[in-house]
């Protein structure tokens, strides 16, 4: 086993510099870059200032246990400490404030701000590549009032160029070559410093998805200073309006989760800011923007405002605008098939072919050509070829021979089918084998889908058939 490495001086003055300079860089900084960053600070150190560093050779914190990136294990220890009071404080500032505005009956007056943040890559260090940022201020009484949107310049680190591209393919698409354009950090810092601005001598919380809370920190700690803006978990926010609101019926943390993350709204084409609009709207549900407003509408959405407060949820501001309707009304042509029977076409108005009843031939699958003649030699089963109502044909019943000395037996009755089948879009035309009006239909399952033959056009009902009868097994 190798010799231990003594400490010299310039090891404590990195350790002591550590926090200052990955403050000033913005990222986590490791040993190994240490020397180089504060090499010349040492040297232009006093020699005065020198000698706490090498008195501190023989102090207790030479003795300290390190880990395998150099930082000792008792700030880690703390580090660790100091996230825990952190959580503990947010759960108790969330519920404290909710309970403070319910009791005053200003539960909806309360204003809050909600972000949205994405990266272009995560480094190995931990240090988060901003990408886009989203943030809207709303209440329950008027919704969104103001909206902060800014896509900023990729500046990514040498070597993660390949895994950048690969993110951003996958999700906000926001690595287009030909439209790609970002904001500088300086210039986004000042722009979200005029957004949120101080109420009562303080800055406001924002808040968005515990599982991006860090990000979404790190990020803006990054944009405007360590510790600029404060991020609680926007889960919890909601989690508790919902379970004062509702006292009867309180949510845990994971369905105020799920409420908040439904995807009915991921696609909704008025969500995404101009960009994803325009270059990618299939992207659009990655869109930092988009995320903020669907929470937002998520959350009106389940307080049921105008049930709970008496406010009528207003457009764009507690739910998205409708989709507008778009497109010309086009005549599709149908193919019909010609009806010789014309007992059966005065009897009902369905397009099928009627020319083949039981008994008009011996073959069972046979085609009718546009002249009303029957094909000859044509004996294959057709394939079934089936439209938006149902099949456009029926098979024929086909008997067979009863065994020498056995009593006849009744043909197997038809399988009901439908009476007014619309002829299917395709060129080639289904064979018809034969088919009956709705008249001659058993209406024995009215009871169990009146909703099938209105829907269909039915005078009777669907079909006759024990399997289909609610209750009944096929036997």
């Amino acid at each position: 086993m190798g010799k231990k490495k003594h400490q010299n001086d310039f090891f404590f003055f990195m350790l002591e510099k550590r926090s200052e300079v990955e403050k000033r860089v913005g990222r986590v900084v490791t040993m190994a870059e240490l020397p180089g960053l504060l090499y010349t600070d040492w040297k232009a150190l006093p020699e005065e200032e020198k000698r706490k560093y090498k008195n501190m050779r023989g102090d207790k914190r030479a003795n300290e246990k390190f880990d395998c990136r150099g930082i000792p294990l008792a700030d880690l220890q703390q580090e660790e400490e100091k996230k825990k009071r952190k959580i503990e404080e947010m759960r108790s500032y969330i519920a404290n404030n909710v309970s403070m505005l319910h009791s005053g009956n200003a539960l909806h007056c309360g204003k809050f701000y909600i972000v949205c943040t994405s990266y272009y890559v995560l480094t190995e260090e931990g240090q988060y590549v901003p990408a886009e940022i989203g943030l809207v201020q709303f209440s329950l009484q008027r919704g969104i009032t103001k909206e902060f949107h800014v896509i900023l310049k990729p500046v990514i680190p040498l070597s993660y160029g390949y895994m950048a591209q690969v993110y951003s393919d996958a999700n906000h698409m926001l690595l287009d070559e030909e439209n790609t354009s970002g904001e500088e950090k300086d210039d986004v810092a000042v722009a979200l410093k005029q957004f949120v601005q101080e109420e009562n001598n303080r800055l406001p919380l924002l808040y968005t998805l515990e599982e991006e809370m860090l990000q979404a920190d790190a990020i803006l700690s990054g944009i405007c200073g360590p510790d600029y803006y404060s991020v609680y978990s926007l889960d919890q926010l909601f989690q508790h309006l919902y379970s004062v609101t509702f006292v009867d019926n309180p949510i845990p943390l994971s369905i105020a989760t799920d409420m908040l993350t439904h995807c009915s709204l991921d696609y909704h084409p008025s969500l995404p800011c101009g960009w994803h609009q325009m270059y990618q709207k299939d992207a659009g549900r990655y869109c930092s923007l988009s995320c903020a407003k669907r929470w937002v509408f998520h959350i009106c959405d389940n307080m049921k405002l105008l049930d709970t407060f008496g406010i009528k949820p207003q457009e764009g501001k507690h739910l998205p605008h409708p989709i507008p309707a778009f497109g010309i009304v086009v005549d599709v042509p149908r193919h019909t098939f010609k009806d010789c029977s014309l007992e059966s076409r005065g009897a009902s108005n369905s397009r099928v072919d009627r020319s083949y009843v039981d008994g008009a031939s011996s073959q069972p699958w046979q085609a009718v050509n546009s002249s009303g003649s029957r094909s000859k030699g044509m004996q294959n089963k057709p394939m079934p070829e089936q439209n938006d109502v149902g099949f456009s044909f029926t098979r024929k019943t086909k008997v067979e021979a009863a065994p020498t000395g056995a009593p006849a037996r009744a043909p197997a009755r038809l399988k009901g089918s439908w009476s007014n089948a619309v002829a299917s879009s395709s060129p080639r035309a289904p064979t018809m084998a034969a088919s009956f009006s709705a008249s001659s239909v058993d209406t024995s399952c009215e009871d169990d889908f009146p909703a099938l033959g209105a829907r269909n056009g039915f005078s009777g009902n669907s079909w006759n058939s024990p399997s289909h009868k609610r209750g009944q097994k096929k036997k």
